[in-house]
């Protein structure tokens, strides 16, 4: 099941309880360029509760395929982040 979180506190709530799951930025890098990172990852973990988490929209799963593919039907490329290369 893939998580578009509708809100800052959806999206910290679902990264504390899921601590081998997967997060997409969608629009990182540029046109269509988005960045896959897993959720203990040091750009994502741990959160800072006083910004605003969805200035890049965001989509969380614990099936990196399954994450992987809802991307690519959105019309996205991604690229793995190099920091904790999911």
């Amino acid at each position: 099941m893939v998580l578009e979180p509708g809100s800052s506190r959806e999206y910290i709530s679902w990264l504390y309880r899921n601590p081998s799951g997967f997060v997409l930025n969608l629009h990182t890098n540029g046109k269509n360029q988005s960045m896959i990172h897993t959720t203990r990852c040091s750009h994502l973990y741990p959160p800072d509760e006083s910004v605003n988490h969805l200035a890049y929209p965001k989509a969380c799963s614990n099936s990196r395929d399954e994450l992987l593919e809802w991307g690519r039907r959105a019309g996205q490329t991604i690229a793995d982040c190099l920091s904790c290369q999911p």
